[in-house]
C-alpha cells in the first residue's frame, strides 16, 4: 500500500513537472514546479510544511476512497495539522484549508464510473480536549471555522467539540456558523 501511494504521488509530481515545462507564464511555471516539489517531498517522507501536510492528507483521503470506495472520518484535522502551521501567513493557510474543503466536497479526482455512484458522508471534527486536559482549539481550528464560513459547502459536515477551557472566540464563532 505504501509503495502504491508513493507511486501515485510520484505520478502527480511528474505530471506537474511536465505541465511546468509547457507553462505559458513564469508564474504558472513556478506554481506547477512548486506542486511537483511538494509531491516529490511527501512521496518519500514526512511533510515538512503546512502545505505538504494538507497535500498528504488529501492523497491519503484519495487513496482510501480509490482502494475501498469508502469514506472515512478523520477526526480532529485541526489537531493533526496544527504542528505543521508554523509561521505560514494567515491568508495562505486559509486558502489551503478552503481548497482542501472544496476537494473533499467535489471529489473531482474520482471518476464517477469507477464506483458507479459512491455514497458517503465525510465528517470532520474540530476542537475538543487534549490528553493533558487543555483545550484543543488552536489557530488551525479557527482557520477551519473561517474556511467553513467562506466556502459554505454542505459537505464535509463538521462536529465541534467543546470543553470548559475553550476560548470564547471559538464558541462565538461556532454559534455564528450555526
Amino acid at each position: 500500500v505504501y509503495t502504491g501511494m508513493q507511486n501515485l504521488i510520484t505520478r502527480y509530481a511528474e505530471l506537474a513537472r511536465g505541465q511546468a515545462s509547457q507553462a505559458q507564464s513564469k508564474e504558472e511555471k513556478m506554481r506547477l514546479e512548486g506542486i511537483a516539489q511538494t509531491c516529490r517531498n511527501i512521496s518519500v517522507g514526512r511533510p515538512g510544511s503546512f502545505r505538504e501536510a494538507v497535500q498528504l492528507l488529501w492523497f491519503g483521503h484519495l487513496g482510501i476512497i480509490l482502494e475501498s470506495g469508502l469514506f472515512i472520518n478523520y477526526g480532529r484535522l485541526d489537531v493533526v495539522l496544527q504542528p505543521y502551521l508554523g509561521s505560514m501567513p494567515h491568508d495562505e493557510a486559509l486558502e489551503l484549508i478552503e481548497c482542501l474543503l472544496l476537494k473533499m466536497y467535489d471529489q473531482a479526482d474520482i471518476e464517477e464510473g469507477y464506483f458507479n455512484k459512491h455514497e458517503g458522508q465525510l465528517v470532520v471534527t474540530l476542537g475538543g480536549q487534549m490528553p493533558d486536559g487543555e483545550s484543543a482549539v488552536s489557530e488551525t481550528t479557527m482557520l477551519f471555522l473561517e474556511a467553513i464560513d467562506h466556502t459554505r459547502l454542505p459537505e464535509p459536515e463538521f462536529n465541534l467539540r467543546v470543553c470548559s477551557k475553550d476560548p470564547a472566540e471559538y464558541l462565538d464563532r461556532a454559534a455564528q456558523l450555526t
